[in-house]
Order: C-alpha cells, then sequence, then structure tokens
C-alpha cells in the first residue's frame, strides 16, 4: 500500500474567482475623455468616403480615418465649443499639432463652408460659461458612440478589409469581433 503524500482537497480549499465588485462612480475626467474619443471617431467617420479617407480640413491631405485627427476651430479648453460638429473638422497630424491647428486657415474654410461670420460666431460662444453635468457626459457618450457603431457596421458590411483598418480599442468599445 501506498502512501499519499498530499493532503486530500478539502471542499472549502478550492479557490473561487472573487465576484467584482462595483467599481466607483464614474469620475467626469473619465467620462470627458470617453466623450473626447467617441465625438472624435464620430467626426472623423462622417467626414471619410466609403473607402474610409479622410481630407484635411486645412492643407487638403488625404489620410484613413483611422490616422487623422479631430481638429478644432476654438481651443478644446472652451468647453462650450469643445462637442459642436461645426467647430471641428478633420486635420492631419501635421496640421492639428506641429502648426497648432492652422487657425487662420481653418476660420477661413468655416466661412467658406457655413457662410461669412461663422469663425466670429465659435469665438463668441466659446465665452459662454458651460460645464456638463455627470449625466449630460453619458447621454453624449451613449448618443455618439451608437453613430460611430451604425457607421462602423454600416462600412463592415460593404468591404470586410476595412475592419482590419479599425483599431482594436474601437473594435472592444464597439463589440466588433475581429
Amino acid at each position: 500500500m501506498t502512501r499519499r503524500t498530499t493532503k486530500p482537497k478539502n471542499k472549502n480549499s478550492i479557490k473561487k474567482k472573487p465576484k467584482k465588485k462595483p467599481g466607483p462612480k464614474p469620475t467626469k475626467k473619465g467620462l470627458r475623455w470617453q466623450l473626447d474619443r467617441a465625438f472624435s471617431w464620430y467626426i472623423r467617420l462622417t467626414h471619410a468616403d466609403d473607402e474610409g479617407m479622410c481630407t484635411c480640413w486645412t492643407c487638403g491631405k488625404r489620410e484613413h480615418w483611422t490616422k487623422i485627427q479631430n481638429g478644432h476651430f476654438v481651443s478644446r479648453a472652451r468647453y462650450a465649443t469643445r462637442w459642436r460638429h461645426d467647430n471641428c473638422k478633420p486635420q492631419c497630424y501635421t496640421c492639428n499639432i506641429a502648426r497648432n491647428g492652422e487657425q487662420w486657415k481653418f476660420g477661413q474654410a468655416l466661412d467658406e463652408f457655413y457662410g461669412p461670420g461663422h469663425a466670429e460666431k465659435m469665438f463668441r460662444l466659446s465665452n459662454r460659461k458651460y460645464q456638463p453635468t455627470i449625466e449630460q457626459y453619458e447621454a453624449y457618450i451613449e448618443y455618439y458612440e451608437g453613430h460611430v457603431a451604425t457607421i462602423l457596421a454600416r462600412r463592415i458590411k460593404r468591404d470586410r478589409r476595412e475592419r482590419e483598418k479599425i483599431p482594436d480599442r474601437v473594435c472592444q468599445r464597439l463589440r466588433l469581433h475581429k
């Protein structure tokens, strides 16, 4: 007869997976980051053609929507205009970062597109005090992520190669499986 070298497992010794504790309530900073991301995807996707290519608003360079950025005419520091469609357009890295947004060209393009005086209107609006509440952040995030998911789903049905160009974090957030 052989002896056991280990003790028999006790029912209580089986490790259970720890239950997920409800995390802390989302902070305004975290919600602002999520909204910025969803809004940026929305702006870039709505200005992209069927192949996913966007044109830079200030220099005309064409890049895929995942490589282009969401440029703001009035700085993102001004919450009153930060998430306005008529203040944001796609811009290439060079124009948006290296050339500080090309604000003069951006303003001229806005006036040509929306009519004279639109750039001035954006500056006037930006001086208003506005701070979204947590509920407003959550509603905006839901709205923009829904539109982004719809646009991406339509594109993926049309062209399976489009799925390869979508960043992994976007697929995970929108529950798209590669």
